[in-house]
């Protein structure tokens, strides 16, 4: 399965898909789901839409439950940590920085009613997000370096 995430100017999805089907007949098919409320799913994220940008947080479906792996069931610590780990990763990577404060609460408190120590949940949330600040600093000394090399080089 393929996911492409097309933007299209409002009243030519219709001829879009068609050409698009018209492509690859009986091999791919796309499909097109239209914003409401200026607001899109898109994968596990909700793509918000402004007046002049878009904004992204974690998107739920209405029937998700918040069941993820109950702290008393027989599993190394390790695995329980990399579930926290692994829920405030996907909200750093999808959340815009006005959204962000909001999803971790709802981990640390769904992370809660599944029987995680909440000093457990604590503890593993704040070094993830230490660990994401160094790896964002990190690529962007990174991006800097590049652009510096890149500028100093002479033309042949």
């Amino acid at each position: 399965m393929f996911v492409i995430f097309v933007i299209i100017v409002s009243g030519q999805e219709d001829r879009f898909l068609t050409f698009r089907n018209e492509l690859f007949p009986n091999t791919i098919s796309f499909t097109i789901e239209k914003e409401v409320g200026g607001k899109l799913t898109f994968l596990d994220s909700l793509v918000i839409w402004g007046s002049d940008c878009y904004k992204t947080t974690v998107y739920r479906k209405p029937t998700h439950s918040d069941r993820y792996l109950h702290f008393s069931s027989h599993h190394p610590q390790a695995v329980m940590r990399a579930v926290v780990h692994g829920m405030t990763r996907r909200a750093v990577a999808l959340c815009e920085p006005e959204f962000l404060g909001q999803e971790l609460k709802h981990a640390y408190n769904t992370f809660k009613d599944n029987g995680y120590p909440p000093s457990l949940v604590d503890s593993v949330i704040r070094r993830t997000l230490k660990k994401e600040r160094k790896n964002k600093e990190k690529r962007k000394r990174k991006k800097k370096e590049k652009r510096r090399k890149k500028s100093n080089k002479k033309p042949p």
